[in-house]
C-alpha cells in the first residue's frame, strides 16, 4: 500500500510539471516564440551545367542550359522564376520560363541551335541579377548537296590539262559547308585525272588534283559523286576554238557584247553562245568575231565572273567575264531608296554588310482580304555573326503596384467596334439614298433666321434615341427608336447636355456635366472648327439652336453593348412618315455614369468623364464631316477607313491640348519625372496627372498590339476579318505621317481633307499630300520601323514620325502593362546576308518588313518575284529599303 501511494504521488507530481510546462506562465515554459525565418530572395544565379558546348545546326545540344539560384543566405532557392533566352545565332529554347526546383536548379527543356554554323549564345536570368551566358559552337549537319565550285565549261587542246582543276562544294540542308566528305571524280571522253578521290576541306571544298582531256577533238565530262548525293558534271572541250577577249568590260542583260577568238562559224546561226547557261542571241558572225545580245532572262545573282561559252561545229570553248544582272545599290548609313517598278526583279547591295530594313509593300488602293504572295530571294557570301538586331522579346511582367490602372484598350468590346463601324456605313448610305430630301444649305448662302433661344437648365425634353440594333423587316436607325424623357442639365455657348431622367445618377451629375460641356465649348469646338470644319454648318436649316445637343442615357448602356457613343445622319432630316426617329439637329447619344464613387470606381462620374471626353470630340467630328459634305452639294461621303482615321486625329489634337504641346514635338510616353502624355492618361490617381482623359494612348496602344507585331496583316484601308478593327489606329498613323510631311499646315491639310466635295479615301489623301499612295506607303512603312531608332538619323526626313516618339511610347507601354512583351514589338522577318528564300504575302495597304544584317563579303543580290514561279512580282507590290547600320 505504501509503495502504491508513493507511485500515485509521483504520478501526480509529474502531471503537474507537464501541465505547467505546457501553459507558458510568466516565469516558466519554453520562452517566446522565435521569429519567422526571413523571406528568401534570389541573391545569386550561377551555371549548373557546362557553359561551353558543341552541337549541330538545328539540333538540340546534348546538355541543356541549367542554373542554380541561391538566396541571401547562400542556400539553394526553390520557386525562383528563371528566363532562358537565345541572344545570338538563332535557334530556340524550349520552356523559356522555368521555376527552380527544391535544389534551386532550373533547367531549360532543350536548346535547339540556329541553322548557321558558328557561335550560338543563350542567357539565363532571374530578376535583376546578372545573366548567366551559355555558348555553343554549332557545326554543320549531314551532307545534303553537292555543287560546282570551280572549273566548269573549260577548253584546252586535246591531251592537255585544263587551266582550273574542277572543284565541288559540299553543303548541308541549311547551306553550311560540310568538311570531311569523300568525293570521287570520274572522267569520260578519254581523259584522266590525278587525285580522283578527295576529301572536302574546312570550307566544304573538294578539288581534283588535275584533269587531262582526251586526245580526240570533242566534248569531255568529269562527274563528281559523294555517296547518295546527286552528282554534278563538269564540261570541257578538247578542240581548237579559242576565246581571246570579250567586250564591253561588264556584260549587262539586253546589252550588246562582242566575242573575239578563232575558228567560229561565219554563219551566225551555226554558233551557239550561252551566258551562265542561258542562250544569247548571235546577231553577226565571222570566223574571228561574234556579236551577241546578252540574254535578259539571266537568274538574279551578284556581279561575278560568268561563264561565256561558244560552241561551233561540235567544239566548245569558254571564258570567264564579268556579268552584272541586278541594279547596283550603294547606300550609306541613313540613306534609303524606293526601288523603281522596272527594277524590282533584281537588285544588288554593294556594301560590306551592316543592317537594312526592307519593306515589301502592297499599294493596291482597293482593300481586299486576299493578299499578294511573293518570294524574296538572293545570294551572297556572308560570314560572321549578325550585328545588333531587333531587341529580344522580354518576359511577361506583373503590373507595378500603384502604377497604371487600365490600358484603356483601343479595341473596345468587339461587338461595340462592329456596331460603331456598321453605324458609320449606315449613316453614309442613308445620306446618299435620301440626298434629295436634305434641307437646302450651300456654302455662301445667306440665312436671316436668328438662332432660337436655348432651353433652361431643368427643362424637360422628349428625345428619340435611334435603335442601332434595328434589324427587323423594314427597320433601320431612322424609323426605329427608344423614346426617353430628358432633363436639360447644362446649356453652354456651343453645347446643350440632356440627361435621361431614368439614369441611375439622375440630378446628381450636373457639376460633371458642366465641366464636360464647358470643355467642349471652350476647347473641343475650336479644335474641330479650326482643323476640320464647322460642326454647326447645317444648324441654320435644322434646329437652329447654334449648339450640339449631347444626350446621356442609360439606354445606351443597357441596349447597345460595348459602344460609348454615336451619331446618326437621320438627324439631318426633318421628321416625317419614313424618318420617324429624327430629332432634327446635331445630336450625340452616349452612355451614362451608373454608380457613385471616385475615379477608381468603374463608370462613376469621374471615371465616366475620363473616358467620355475623347468620345465626344470623335463623334462630333463625324457630325462635322457629314455637315461639311452635305453643305457642298453632290455628296461623296468619306471612305469609312479615312473617316475613322481622321476622327482619331481629332482625339489626338484634343490630347495635345491637354499635354500642352504642338505638332511635330516628338511626344514621349512620359514618366514619373515628366508626368505627361500617355503616362498620365493611364494614371488617373496620380496627383500630377489629375484630369487627364483617355485619348491618344488608345491609338498608340492599338499600334503596339496590332500593326507592329504583324505589319503584313493590318492595313489602314480595311479589315482582314470581322473582328479586325486595327485600321482605326493604322489609318490614324498613316494620316498623321502624311500631315507631318505634307506641304500645307496641319489645319489646312485636315480642313481640305474633310471638306473635299468629290474625292474620297485614298484619292482624297493623295490630293492633300501631293504624293501617290505607293510613294506614301513606301516611306510611311519604313518610318514606322526606324522612327527614333537609337543612334540613327535618316537622310530622308520623311522616314520619321515627327509628332510622336514611338520608341519611347512602346517602351513605356511595355514597362507599364503585362500585355506588352517588348520595348519595340516589331514583327519583322530577320535574315543574315547570304542565301535568301523568303515567302510571304501582303494585303493592300500593308507591308512585310524584312531585316537583313550581318557581315558581307562581296555583294548581296535581292530578287523580288511571284511566289512559287519565275514570274515578276504582282504589279501592286513595291520594295523600299533603308540602311540603319
Amino acid at each position: 500500500m505504501k509503495a502504491h501511494r508513493v507511485c500515485v504521488a509521483l504520478l501526480v507530481q509529474a502531471l503537474a510539471v507537464a501541465i505547467l510546462g505546457s501553459c507558458g506562465g510568466g516565469g516558466g515554459g519554453d520562452g517566446p516564440t522565435p521569429p519567422p525565418p526571413p523571406v528568401a530572395v534570389a541573391a545569386s544565379i550561377a551555371a549548373a551545367s557546362s557553359t561551353t558546348l558543341t552541337g549541330t545546326v538545328a539540333q538540340a545540344v546534348g546538355e541543356p542550359p541549367s542554373v542554380i539560384v541561391r538566396d541571401q543566405s547562400g542556400n539553394p532557392m526553390a520557386g525562383a522564376t528563371v528566363v532562358f533566352a537565345v541572344t545570338a545565332g538563332g535557334g530556340t529554347v524550349a520552356s523559356s520560363t522555368v521555376v527552380s526546383n527544391a535544389s534551386g536548379v532550373a533547367t531549360a527543356t532543350s536548346w535547339v541551335l540556329g541553322t548557321k554554323t558558328g557561335t550560338n549564345t543563350a542567357t539565363a536570368t532571374t530578376g535583376s541579377l546578372a545573366a548567366v551566358t551559355f555558348m555553343a559552337a554549332a557545326g554543320p549537319g549531314a551532307a545534303a548537296s553537292l555543287a560546282k565550285f570551280a572549273g566548269d565549261e573549260q577548253s584546252a587542246a586535246p591531251g592537255a590539262v585544263v587551266a582550273v582543276a574542277p572543284a565541288v562544294i559540299v553543303k548541308d540542308q541549311f547551306d553550311n559547308p560540310v568538311p570531311g566528305v569523300s568525293v570521287t571524280f570520274t572522267p569520260t571522253g578519254g581523259g584522266a585525272v590525278t587525285g580522283p578521290t578527295m576529301t572536302s576541306d574546312a570550307a566544304g571544298i573538294a578539288r581534283v588534283g588535275s584533269w587531262t582531256l582526251g586526245t580526240s577533238t570533242g566534248a569531255n565530262t568529269l562527274t563528281a559523286t559523294a555517296g547518295s548525293l546527286a552528282s554534278v558534271a563538269f564540261a570541257a572541250s578538247a578542240g581548237s576554238i579559242t576565246l581571246t577577249s570579250i567586250t564591253p568590260a561588264l556584260l549587262l542583260p539586253g546589252a550588246t557584247g562582242t566575242i573575239t577568238g578563232s575558228n567560229f562559224s561565219a554563219t551566225a546561226a551555226s554558233n551557239t553562245v550561252t551566258v551562265e547557261g542561258v542562250a544569247a542571241t548571235v546577231t553577226a558572225a565571222t570566223a574571228t568575231q561574234l556579236t551577241i545580245t546578252v540574254p535578259t532572262s539571266l537568274p538574279c545573282a551578284v556581279t561575278r565572273d560568268a561563264t561565256v561559252r561558244v560552241t561551233a561545229g561540235g567544239i566548245s570553248a569558254s571564258r570567264a567575264h564579268p556579268l552584272q544582272v541586278g541594279k547596283q545599290r550603294s547606300l550609306a548609313v541613313g540613306q534609303s531608296l524606293v526601288i523603281p517598278a522596272a527594277d524590282l526583279r533584281c537588285n544588288e547591295l554593294a556594301v560590306a554588310g551592316g543592317r537594312y530594313y526592307l519593306s515589301v509593300y502592297n499599294a493596291n488602293r482597293a482593300y481586299s482580304p486576299t493578299g499578294a504572295p511573293f518570294e524574296l530571294s538572293g545570294s551572297a557570301v556572308a560570314t560572321g555573326t549578325s550585328v545588333a538586331s531587333s531587341p529580344s522579346i522580354a518576359p511577361l511582367r506583373t503590373a507595378v503596384s500603384g502604377g497604371p490602372v487600365t490600358t484603356g484598350n483601343a479595341r473596345q468590346d468587339v461587338r461595340g467596334e462592329r456596331l460603331h463601324l456598321k453605324l458609320l456605313e449606315e449613316n453614309a448610305r442613308i445620306l446618299r439614298e435620301n440626298r434629295s430630301r436634305l434641307p437646302a444649305r450651300r456654302r455662301g448662302a445667306r440665312f436671316s433666321a436668328v438662332p432660337v433661344a436655348p432651353p433652361s437648365v431643368g427643362d424637360l425634353r422628349t428625345i428619340r434615341i435611334p435603335d442601332v440594333n434595328a434589324s427587323g423587316p423594314g427597320q433601320n436607325i431612322c424609323n426605329t427608336y427608344i423614346e426617353v424623357t430628358t432633363r436639360v442639365a447644362y446649356v453652354g455657348s456651343r453645347s446643350i447636355i440632356l440627361e435621361d431622367t431614368t439614369n441611375q445618377l439622375a440630378r446628381q451629375m450636373d457639376t460633371t456635366y458642366a465641366a464636360v460641356g464647358a470643355e467642349f465649348d471652350n476647347t473641343m469646338f475650336g479644335i474641330l472648327q479650326s482643323n476640320f470644319g464647322n460642326p454647326l454648318v447645317m444648324d441654320a436649316v435644322t434646329d437652329n439652336n447654334a449648339r450640339i445637343v449631347m444626350v446621356f442615357s442609360r439606354t445606351v448602356n443597357d441596349k447597345f453593348t460595348g459602344i460609348a457613343g454615336f451619331v446618326v445622319s437621320c438627324d439631318f432630316f426633318a421628321r416625317d412618315a419614313t424618318i420617324t426617329q429624327s430629332n432634327f439637329g446635331e445630336h450625340f447619344y452616349a452612355r451614362a455614369a451608373t454608380v457613385s464613387g471616385n475615379i477608381s470606381v468603374t463608370n462613376s462620374p469621374p471615371s465616366w468623364a475620363r473616358s467620355m471626353r475623347s468620345t465626344i470630340i470623335h463623334e462630333v467630328k463625324h457630325i462635322t464631316s457629314f455637315g461639311e459634305r452635305i453643305s457642298r452639294g453632290p455628296i461623296a461621303f468619306e471612305a469609312s477607313w479615312l473617316e475613322e482615321s481622321t476622327a482619331r486625329i481629332s482625339e489626338e489634337l484634343y490630347a495635345r491640348s491637354i499635354y500642352g504641346v504642338g505638332q511635330k514635338t516628338n511626344i514621349p510616353y512620359g514618366s514619373g519625372s515628366n508626368p505627361t502624355g500617355p503616362y498620365c492618361e493611364v494614371r488617373p490617381t496620380t496627383p500630377a496627372c489629375a484630369g487627364y482623359p483617355l485619348s491618344a494612348q488608345k491609338q498608340l496602344q492599338g499600334l503596339a498590339s496590332g500593326f507592329y507585331p504583324s505589319p503584313s496583316d493590318h492595313s489602314p484601308l480595311g479589315r482582314r476579318d470581322s473582328d479586325d478593327f486595327s485600321f482605326y489606329n493604322t489609318g490614324w498613323s498613316l494620316v498623321r505621317w502624311a500631315i507631318d510631311h505634307g506641304g500645307a499646315s496641319e489645319s489646312v491639310f485636315l480642313s481640305r481633307l474633310t471638306q473635299e466635295p468629290a474625292l474620297r479615301g485614298v484619292e482624297n489623301l493623295e490630293a492633300r499630300a501631293g504624293r501617290t499612295f505607293a510613294d506614301m506607303l513606301a516611306e510611311w512603312t519604313l518610318a514606322m520601323v526606324v522612327d527614333d531608332e537609337p543612334g540613327f538619323t535618316p537622310a530622308n526626313a520623311r522616314l520619321s514620325m515627327p509628332s510622336w516618339n514611338l520608341r519611347s511610347i512602346f517602351a513605356g507601354l511595355n514597362a507599364d502593362f503585362t500585355a506588352f512583351t517588348s520595348d519595340f514589338p516589331l514583327g519583322s522577318i530577320t535574315r543574315s546576308f547570304g542565301s535568301l528564300a523568303i515567302t510571304a504575302s501582303t494585303y493592300p495597304g500593308t507591308t512585310s518588313i524584312i531585316e537583313l544584317n550581318g557581315t558581307l563579303v562581296g555583294r548581296q543580290a535581292i530578287e523580288l518575284k511571284a511566289s512559287g514561279s519565275s514570274q515578276n512580282a504582282p504589279a501592286e507590290l513595291g520594295l523600299a529599303l533603308v540602311r540603319v547600320q
